[in-house]
């Protein structure tokens, strides 16, 4: 899937959702951290990953790798 030219709100919700929710719930706090992950988020959905869900998945198969 290539890259939306623009992004809608409800894909603005669920990368904002599953970003405060990965951050709550591993307790990543630091601003620092967090801009990491929201690169990351960024990277996943460029990739074609669009789904809150499947979103939250590859969040936590990426903190295996570190």
């Amino acid at each position: 899937m290539p890259f939306p030219a623009y992004l809608g709100s409800d894909d603005l919700d669920m990368l904002t959702q599953a970003l405060k929710d990965h951050c709550d719930a591993y307790g990543i706090s630091a601003d620092a951290e967090r801009d990491d992950v929201a690169r990351l988020v960024m990277v996943l959905f460029v990739s074609g990953i669009n789904d809150v869900d499947d979103m939250k998945a590859a969040l936590v198969a990426s903190r295996r790798v570190h």
